[in-house]
C-alpha cells in the first residue's frame, strides 16, 4: 500500500512537471516569449534547454537584454555551460559592453586555452577599442588553434 501511495505521488509530480514544460514550450512556439519567461521564473527547476531556447528567440528578435537574462539564468544552474558563456560574450559585445564581453571570453579561455571562438571574440574587442596590435595577436592565436580541416 505504501509503495502504491509513493508511486502515485511521483507520477503526479511528473505530470505536473511535464505539464509546465509543455506549457512553456507552447508559449515559446506561439511567440509569447515574455509569458514563457514568467513561467520559467515561477518554475526555477525547469529545463536549461528551455532557457537556452528562450534566449535564442529573444536574440533573434533583437531583444538582447532579455536574451542576456536567459543565458545568465543558465549559468546560475550550470556555471560551466560553454554555450551560455559564448552567447553572453557575443551578446555583451553586441550591446557595446566590451569589458563584460571580454570577461566572458576570458572565462572560456580559462577552461580551454585553445578555444578559437574566444580568441576571435577577444580580437574583435581589441579591434573595436582600436588596439590593433593586440587584436592581431588574438587573431594569430585563433589561427594557431584553428583545426587544419576548417576552410577559411
Amino acid at each position: 500500500m505504501r509503495n502504491i501511495f509513493l508511486i502515485f505521488w511521483i507520477s503526479l509530480f511528473s505530470l505536473h512537471l511535464f505539464a509546465n514544460v509543455n506549457l512553456i514550450e507552447r508559449e515559446i512556439k506561439s511567440h509569447n516569449f515574455d509569458k514563457a519567461k514568467i513561467l520559467l521564473e515561477k518554475n526555477p527547476d525547469e529545463n536549461i534547454d528551455l532557457w537556452r531556447e528562450l534566449g535564442f528567440v529573444y536574440k533573434e528578435n533583437d531583444e538582447l537584454k532579455k536574451s542576456i537574462f536567459c543565458y545568465e539564468k543558465i549559468l546560475n544552474f550550470d556555471s560551466d555551460d560553454y554555450d551560455a558563456r559564448l552567447a553572453l560574450a557575443r551578446l555583451y559585445f553586441e550591446t557595446g559592453e566590451l569589458a563584460t564581453s571580454q570577461k566572458y571570453f576570458q572565462r572560456i579561455l580559462d577552461n580551454d586555452e585553445t578555444d578559437v571562438e574566444a580568441y576571435l571574440g577577444l580580437a574583435r574587442i581589441q579591434k573595436a577599442k582600436k588596439n590593433f596590435l593586440k587584436s592581431i595577436e588574438y587573431y594569430e592565436l585563433a589561427l594557431k588553434y584553428l583545426p587544419e580541416n576548417v576552410p577559411l
